[in-house]
């Protein structure tokens, strides 16, 4: 738990070349890759090297970066893709040691971060010379092919995965839903341009963005499409340019980065408010507590009230931060251009991130990533200096499922007995499905901040 004072400073960590990639924090650790081809796996309370990866240990393995690609990290092991130049790399290598387990080299190159389901690792390539792209399934445990699916445009886009569908924006301005076991297309969604947003799924719903268009319409629109038809729910039209961020809703507002921070209605796709930053943003959002964290191309990291849209503080790097921040322990880690690593203090000490971003994988996580029905990490070790997995502090993701209970999950529905915001009790947190049962009357969740009755 963090107790200093917001947006001050925790510690910095200096990697080898840009840090685009956004850090991935489970059981104390944060892993994060850099633009070098390194993956560094660095104490959450010290940011001192626990160990580090470099691509080129892989055979027959030159060089590589990993542009924007970020790690996930699921039962001891790191996943995570390397841009080869006109190839790509996806590999996998122990959490706690860095040695390497296996690797699985694509056709083409990766500008994406991958994503895990319960047993398969899912993420696209884009060809940069005859235009024959790919979309994977690939083992997990052996990085052997599962199934493929080619297309002539790229995929800039990574994929969300929930229960038996993987989600994903592709450039020929269409959003996929694909079935997780053999691939199959259950739908396609035309957007009105590319679609290199990352999808996010919360209720039932996919929101996900596209780029910006030629012609007469210049600027990308934010779509809430039916997860189960691929029909179109709303679309938001936020007047400005290319949109390349990964949504996060929380508490029924959708959260954006354009070239503005934008907060959209979740049912309706009316804008609730706008901040404007000093340059372009290529960092998805995440909101902890009732702040939600974006970085810009302006160089700084912002935590901005999710009520009213007021800056709350900025943190000053040396270059723009295109790494989507993430929220663990009171903490906000992210990466910056100028080759650091960040560990700043979050709004509250004790808040993590609840957006459904973080908790479905995309683009970075911490524990307690889940693909809906299915909690897919577990803790990388049991030893003392690690958290106690039974601890009542313990993420619930973390701990084990008390018989009778299903697991918790970032897309519960809320029930009329669970989550009434007026209730003195609830059973489950509606934010993030935490089991409240050892919290009854709080008014907000000890998990993830959010506020459970209106006292």
């Amino acid at each position: 738990m963090n107790t200093n004072a917001a947006g001050t400073e925790q510690w910095r960590f200096t990697a080898d070349d840009a840090v685009n990639s956004s850090p991935t924090i489970v059981d104390g650790t944060v892993y994060v890759g850099d633009d070098a081809g390194h993956l560094h796996a660095l104490q959450a309370s010290t940011g001192r090297q626990e160990w580090q990866f470099d691509i080129s240990d892989v055979e027959d393995v030159f060089s590589g970066t990993f542009r924007n690609s970020s790690p996930v990290v699921a039962d001891g092991t790191v996943y995570f893709q390397v841009s080869l130049g006109t190839s790509g790399c996806l590999c996998a290598v122990d959490a706690r040691t860095g040695e390497f387990r296996w690797s699985f080299e694509n056709g083409s190159t990766v500008f994406t971060s991958a994503t895990i389901s319960e047993d398969t690792v899912f993420f696209g390539d884009v060809d940069l010379y005859d235009g024959s792209s790919g979309f994977y399934a690939v083992d997990r445990a052996t990085g052997a092919q599962r199934w493929t699916q080619t297309f002539e445009a790229g995929f800039n886009s990574s994929p969300t995965v929930v229960d038996d569908t993987v989600y994903v924006g592709c450039d020929d301005d269409h959003v996929y839903a694909f079935d997780t076991a053999n691939g199959r297309q259950r739908w396609a969604f035309e957007a009105n341009d590319q679609v290199r947003s990352s999808p996010t799924v919360v209720n039932g719903t996919v929101y996900v963005a596209s780029d910006s268009a030629g012609g007469i319409d210049y600027s990308g629109k934010v779509y809430a499409i039916d997860a189960q038809t691929g029909t179109q729910r709303w679309r938001f039209d936020p007047e400005a340019g290319s949109i390349r961020t990964s949504p996060t809703v929380a508490d029924g507002t959708v959260y954006v980065g354009t070239t503005n921070l934008e907060a959209i209605d979740a049912a309706t796709g009316r804008r609730r408010w706008q901040f404007e930053t000093a340059d372009s943003i290529r960092s998805s959002p995440t909101v902890a507590g009732s702040t939600v964290y974006i970085g810009s191309h302006d160089t700084r990291l912002y935590a901005v009230d999710t009520e009213t849209g007021r800056q709350r503080w900025a943190f000053e790097t040396d270059d723009p931060v295109q790494s989507s921040p993430t929220v663990k322990d009171g903490t906000v880690y992210v990466g910056g251009q100028d080759a650091t690593v960040y560990a700043i203090a979050a709004e509250s000490p004790d808040v993590d991130s609840r957006g459904s971003r973080v908790l479905l994988g995309t683009l970075g996580h911490h524990d307690g990533r889940t693909t809906a029905s299915k909690t897919v990490d577990k803790r990388v070790s049991d030893t003392p200096d690690r958290a106690d997995a039974g601890a009542s502090n313990t993420n619930v993701f973390d701990r084990a499922e008390p018989a009778g209970q299903s697991t918790a999950t970032a897309n519960r529905e809320p029930t009329a007995a669970s989550s009434s915001a007026g209730a003195d009790s609830v059973s489950f947190c509606p934010h993030c499905g935490a089991d409240m049962t050892d919290a009854p009357g709080d008014a907000y969740c000890p998990h993830c901040g959010g506020q459970l009755r209106d006292d």
